[in-house]
């Protein structure tokens, strides 16, 4: 039976989702720091028949981690969950790293595109919002130097968005400022190079939605500013604090803010038997909403570090999973700093979902320890929750 959480939009940190159909219109507040739902015919992307790619056989199988052969997983059950898992989501391609006591697994399944070579588990991509738990861990990581105090508010930095005076940093972590959404600007090109403050002027013109703290409201430009204010407290950019105080001190190889030039693969829509291409995000849209790029073996080892305790005190590890409700959710899932937790049939899990690119991604870990898992589907509209499911195989 499959298990479900809360919506497939609302993991990839969506608060609504776009309506079906190949040409229909993006919602409103356009979501994650992805965006790879503009479905214009002007844009010129190549529908290619499915030919049954989506259910082919696997190229890729399984890369299995040092030590798996000893360990008491099953990669052959695994692999074939995950190919189940693929094809029930009619997605080209997936990739998945599971880690319990008993070891590490590392598989894939299909292809970067219909006529594309196979995905290897140890490729990079292209997370989405899982980089606001990178980011949180950052701005905690000020707070225990004591350059910055979560409750303090943001306008000695960012003074022209609108109730910056009341606006905390806790508000931008937790998604309860009330900012309006910068990915709804209808000027905003996202296929071209922007700054962080060109990105925040156009909310910094729209009334706030509620008063700071009123409610949770899934918004990116709280990441943008939290980026601008990492940026001004630390006096670095923000991919070198990445490289610096998590990537380098975990051996994080694979994991960094992307940069313009760096390629990795994209993902593609499903519709009606076909699969179209998008036109990509520019890595500077996304910044610090959803730029970083990783492998489901990086991801493992950052959720295994933070839900271990390793990266923060054990004070800011407690705030960072002190939750508020999501509204959209029905009172299944709460949002604390740059983390999300539910309740699951094996206890509570902390995570984070992220969609950037048609590329959906999920990574977190059970608060018990028992199991880590990092993986993401390269098509759109797909549940990665179905990943989740594929894990908790792997646990007796």
């Amino acid at each position: 039976m499959k298990l479900v959480l809360v919506s497939p939009c609302l993991l990839a940190g969506l608060v609504a989702c776009q309506s079906s159909g190949p040409d229909a219109a993006p919602t409103a507040a356009r979501p994650d720091a992805a965006v790879a739902e503009r479905r214009d015919a002007a844009t010129g992307r190549d529908a290619t028949t499915a030919r049954d790619a989506a259910a082919a056989p696997d190229a890729a199988r399984v890369r299995d981690a040092p030590g798996d052969a000893a360990s008491g997983l099953d990669p052959t059950r695994l692999q074939a969950a995950l190919d189940q898992a693929r094809g029930a989501e009619h997605a080209l391609g997936a990739a998945l790293g599971v880690r319990t006591a008993r070891g590490t697994w590392l598989g894939a399944s299909g292809k970067h595109a219909p006529d594309g070579a196979a995905i290897l588990p140890t490729e990079r991509f292209e997370i989405g919002s899982v980089s606001k738990t990178f980011v949180a861990v950052l701005v905690l990581l000020e707070v225990e130097r004591g350059r910055l105090q979560l409750d303090a508010p943001i306008a000695p930095w960012l003074p022209e968005l609108p109730g910056a005076d009341r606006i905390t940093i806790r508000h931008l972590l937790q998604h309860t400022s009330g900012l309006a959404e910068y990915l709804a600007n209808p000027a905003l090109d996202h296929g071209q190079p922007a700054t962080p403050r060109a990105l925040l002027a156009w909310p910094a013109t729209q009334p706030a939605a509620f008063a700071p703290g009123e409610r949770h409201e899934y918004s990116n430009t709280n990441y943008i500013a939290l980026g601008v204010i990492l940026e001004a407290v630390a006096g670095a950019p923000l991919g070198e604090q990445i490289q610096r105080r998590i990537a380098g001190p975990l051996g994080l190889a694979d994991t960094s803010l992307r940069e313009a030039g760096t390629t990795v693969p994209g993902g593609f829509w499903y519709e009606a038997g076909a699969y179209a291409a998008d036109p990509a995000e520019h890595p500077s849209v996304a910044w610090a909403a959803g730029a970083v790029v990783s492998t489901p073996n990086d991801l493992l080892a950052f959720f295994g570090a933070l839900l271990g305790g390793t990266l923060l005190s054990p004070s800011s590890l407690a705030e960072m999973q002190t939750g508020v409700p999501i509204p959209e959710s029905g009172g299944r899932a709460s949002y604390g700093l740059g983390l999300m937790w539910q309740e699951t049939p094996s206890g509570r899990l902390y995570f984070h979902g992220g969609l950037i690119d048609n590329t959906l991604t999920m990574a977190g870990g059970l608060a018990d320890g028992r199991l880590l898992l990092a993986g993401y589907f390269n098509t759109m509209p797909t549940d990665e929750t179905a990943l989740l499911d594929v894990a908790l195989g792997a646990l007796p």
